[in-house]
């Protein structure tokens, strides 16, 4: 609670809530890039969805008193200084030590004084450096208390007394093996120590001793000493000003600890606890919503973040999955829905705001299709995003459904960058989807794309809060007319291509609608609608699980035997398959043999149907875990059994299949049966590209209808399958026992 107090407090004195509210982001902000090891707390660190750390608050004040971008980099700390030296970043700043670095950067005065001490359980029956003799002590890699214990530093006699040095790619993991019993110490920063005993308080305790003393600076690339230099000067100022005293504070960092901080006069008590305001929003959704680098972008979030600022609460970006919004907002997850969020066909299920765009569902399509109006669609393949007003309104039953009806297919996509990225690989013919969302699109690649000129339908979006929220959602609407009296929206709809013309607040209609509270939704889902829409999805399944069987284990047979073949190269060939295969997930192969023949081959897509993708990459990724199987089967046998049969006359080609093959079957059923059944859950990554099967169907149903009874109902139809299955396989091992 603190903490956030005081990011509230040292914000408004550097004046981040004044320029946030007051001026949109821009492109033209210089970037400050700051690497980081996002397990170094309080240094830097991830809590939730966002960076935290003394270190980086401290950076976040310099570039707002600056009128920089403040970019928190988390990097991998064995590649530092690639990162910098490449660029990546613009400095190191995360308790990062001077001593033994002294000539490979270009350093800032040091700020904080700090130690390196010996951390061990609290009942550990250790109690000064001499009775590490004979333990294990954990240390994090390339970190100097690592550098003075190992051979040739200056506390290597201290470290050849231990039992052993165990090198730890991060403080998490060493302080977890501590308290596992892993090792019976850990060497680190004295602030990092306290940090984690404050965080498991009782558990741990510091040894009066301290292994070295060291001081902390900023390192930036060797001989950028002007950068150097302009936040060097920044840096003073916050340790004059009082804030670097509060954040310390905050981070439970000693005053003592702090060089700029000694002898400054005492500052003010820190402000009351800063309330979080906690944005759901689909990150995939630009330019509403989206990731760009590090850091969440887009129209909606920045007019949050003016509205926080205006507020003095905390701004919480939020990236949720789209199908689980209502379970997120109703389980008090998040606060509010604001991401392009259409009100049409919702108003009974949210309280809302008033509208503030006025948007609407256009169709794009290629730039030099031959599709010119909405009449050309007929026999064309459209794709919309699942859970969408436009996917409503043209599936059955919705108000567009003659439309929908004239598609060749209506594809139901988990986001709008695949139904994108689909269109230009030719998967499908055209797009329906927000305005807004396809000049962003078409911005991105100019004279790839082009909007038909007849609208499907029109919509508003809003701000969606739980039902029954009216008191946020009041003081959230107050902040919105705000900004749109001030300038502020219309800049930032400018700055994400947004036309002012479709800004509602902006049109000087200052009357406001009643306000009367929805009835209680009536978005009920019919248990034998629901039954049916699943049983329609289980077909799908079925197809893809049948089939994916009747090409996989014939298949297999053909790669174990490439895998056992005399030849070296053939057998290596089929050995780098199985490895592939069985090295890298399942889903991406399903991608992979999707979007393959477009990127290697520029082939379009239209002839290429998904269900035949799926049932490819499922077929070979089986393939290679059956041939496996088989392998160790025909290996079992004894190969005394050849020799038999060889004496009997037979041939290879018959001894194989009279003698090897039959007892080979009766000893890989068990291991074949857990393949086959983990098939069955499989089934459901068809998803990935827009499969639509039985789970894509109960997930779509959950969303549309906020309730788990689809998810569930499909659960019960996995069981019943799996059970169908395992019955069957256990009739077959039973004929196959013919010894008992």
């Amino acid at each position: 609670m603190l903490r956030r107090a005081l990011f509230a407090a040292f914000a408004a004195w550097t004046g981040v809530f004044a320029f946030a509210a007051e001026t949109p982001a821009t492109s033209t902000a210089r970037k400050f890039v700051v690497g980081f090891d996002a397990d170094f707390k309080p240094y830097g660190y991830k809590e939730g969805n966002e960076y935290r750390g003394f270190d980086l608050d401290l950076a976040r004040a310099i570039c707002a008193r600056k009128g920089w971008e403040f970019v928190a980099n988390p990097i991998n700390w064995d590649s530092k200084d690639f990162e910098l030296n490449s660029g990546s970043i613009d400095c190191i700043w995360n308790g990062f030590t001077m001593q033994g670095r002294e000539n490979a950067y270009t350093w800032s005065r040091p700020y904080v004084d700090n130690s390196q001490v010996v951390m061990v359980k609290a009942g550990a029956d250790i109690q000064k450096l001499g009775d590490l003799a004979g333990k294990r002590v954990g240390v994090q890699t390339d970190t100097p208390v690592w550098k003075a214990l190992k051979a040739g530093g200056e506390q290597e006699a201290l470290g050849r007394t231990f039992k052993d040095l165990v090198v730890m790619p991060n403080y998490n993991q060493a302080v977890q093996e501590l308290a596992m019993g892993g090792v019976d110490a850990v060497a680190l920063d004295v602030g990092v120590a306290r940090a984690k005993m404050a965080d498991k308080p009782g558990e741990f305790r510091l040894l009066p001793e301290v292994v070295m003393s060291e001081t902390y600076g900023i390192g930036f690339k060797l001989g950028n000493t002007a950068l150097r230099d302009e936040v060097e000067a920044e840096l003073a100022v916050l340790a004059t000003n009082g804030v670097m005293d509060k954040l310390a504070g905050a981070y439970g960092i000693e005053k003592k600890s702090l060089i700029f901080a000694k002898n400054q006069a005492k500052t003010k008590p820190a402000a009351p606890a800063a309330r979080k305001f906690v944005v759901g929003f689909d990150a995939d959704f630009k330019p509403y919503g989206y990731k760009e680098g590090n850091e969440y972008r887009g129209f909606d979030l920045d007019l949050a973040r003016a509205i926080c600022a205006r507020k003095g609460w905390e701004f919480v970006a939020n990236p949720i999955n789209w199908d689980s919004k209502d379970f997120e907002l109703n389980s008090g997850s998040i606060d509010c829905i604001w991401n392009g969020f259409t009100m049409q066909g919702r108003e009974n299920a949210y309280t809302w705001s008033r509208p503030y765009v006025d948007n609407s569902q256009v169709v794009m399509v290629k730039a030099g299709a031959d599709i010119q109006k909405l009449g050309d669609l007929a026999g064309k393949r459209v794709g919309v995003q699942t859970d969408t007003p436009v996917w409503k309104a043209l599936k059955a039953g919705g108000e567009q459904e003659a439309l929908g009806r004239t598609f060749k297919d209506l594809v139901v996509m988990p986001n709008y960058n695949q139904a994108v990225q689909e269109l230009a690989m030719g998967g499908v013919d055209a797009v329906a989807l927000d305005v807004g969302v396809a000049r962003a699109k078409m911005a991105d690649k100019p004279g790839e794309f082009r909007l038909l000129p007849e609208v499907v339908m029109s919509e508003t979006y809003g701000i969606g809060f739980k039902l029954g929220n009216t008191a946020l959602r009041d003081e959230v609407e107050a902040e919105l007319a705000v900004l749109a009296t001030n300038g502020v929206m219309d800049k930032l709809a400018g700055a994400y291509g947004i036309e002012k013309k479709s800004l509602i607040f902006t049109r000087g209609a200052e009357k406001e609608e009643a306000k009367a509270e929805p009835a209680a939704s009536a978005n009920t889902l019919p248990f034998v609608e629901m039954i049916k829409d699943l049983l329609g999805g289980l077909l799908v399944s079925l197809e893809i699980f049948f089939l994916t069987l009747v090409f996989a284990l014939p298949l297999g047979f053909v790669v174990a035997f490439g895998r056992m073949a005399k030849n070296p190269i053939v057998s290596a060939v089929f050995q780098a398959y199985i490895s592939i295969v069985r090295g890298t997930p399942l889903m991406l192969q399903i991608l992979f043999v999707y979007f393959a023949p477009y990127y290697l081959f520029g082939a379009s897509l239209a002839h290429y149907p998904r269900l035949v993708a799926t049932i490819l990459a499922f077929s070979l990724n089986y393939a290679a875990y059956f041939a496996e199987i088989y392998r160790g089967g025909i290996l079992s046998i004894d190969y005394g059994q050849r020799e038999a049969a060889k004496a009997l006359g037979l041939d290879p080609v018959q001894t194989f299949f009279r003698i090897i093959l039959p007892q080979t079957i009766k000893r890989v059923i068990p291991a074949v049966g857990n393949e086959v059944i983990t098939l069955v859950k499989d089934t459901s990554l068809a998803f990935t590209i827009a499969v639509t099967e039985m789970f894509t169907i109960a997930r779509q149903l959950s969303s549309a209808h906020t309730t788990m009874a689809p998810l569930i109902a499909a659960g019960v139809f996995y069981y019943l399958f799996n059970f169908v299955v395992a019955w069957t396989l256990s009739r077959v091992e039973k004929h196959y026992d013919y010894y008992r």
